[in-house]
């Protein structure tokens, strides 16, 4: 992955971000940026212009998140949505929007307006996402894609696209536009 350098937190943060990218929800650890996360409500509410925004912990993780608040699904969608994101796709679950992931390889087709895309179960998770198909490395790249996103930075396991990352710190900046990345 790349990763934004730092030697203080403050290092981590753009001019004029928004409270949830502040400094106070970075930490520089061993010289890398790590985002910890949301820390209030209020963070959530300012950044997405929303009252409709809760600062709540991952499930499963010590990670804290903006969640879009809800009383049912229907809150969670957005009007004209895509089919993989329309009510069918979401839970409320205690008053937060939960994203279910899709439920068929057609939500992905008519998502992505390509044939080259599948439904499948997430290794480890209890949800199901798209995947783009493949024969080899160089099917899951867009054309021009920049060096970060190149064949070399695929592999198509059993057929489906897989992001294996960065290779070199050179890509990071180079397709970042920033000197203060490193890949590791």
């Amino acid at each position: 992955m790349c990763y934004s350098t730092c030697t203080t937190a403050t290092d981590c943060v753009e001019a004029n971000a928004p409270p949830l990218f502040d400094a106070d929800n970075f930490a520089c650890n061993q010289g890398r940026c790590e985002n910890l996360g949301c820390k209030t409500t209020a963070e959530c509410t300012a950044t997405f212009g929303s009252q409709n925004f809760v600062c709540a912990q991952v499930p499963g993780s010590s990670y804290r998140a903006c969640y879009e608040t809800c009383t049912t699904a229907a809150d969670c969608v957005e009007a004209n949505a895509p089919p993989l994101f329309d009510a069918d796709n979401f839970a409320c679950n205690q008053g937060r929007c939960e994203n279910l992931g899709c439920k068929t390889t057609a939500e992905c087709t008519a998502t992505f307006g390509s044939q080259n895309f599948v439904c499948e179960q997430v290794s480890g998770e209890t949800y199901r996402a798209c995947y783009q198909t493949c024969k080899a490395a160089a099917d899951c790249v867009a054309p021009n894609a920049p060096s970060l996103f190149d064949a070399d930075n695929y592999a198509c396991d059993q057929g489906r696209c897989v992001e294996t990352g960065c290779n070199t710190t050179a890509e990071c900046t180079s397709t970042l536009k920033v000197q203060n990345v490193v890949c590791e």
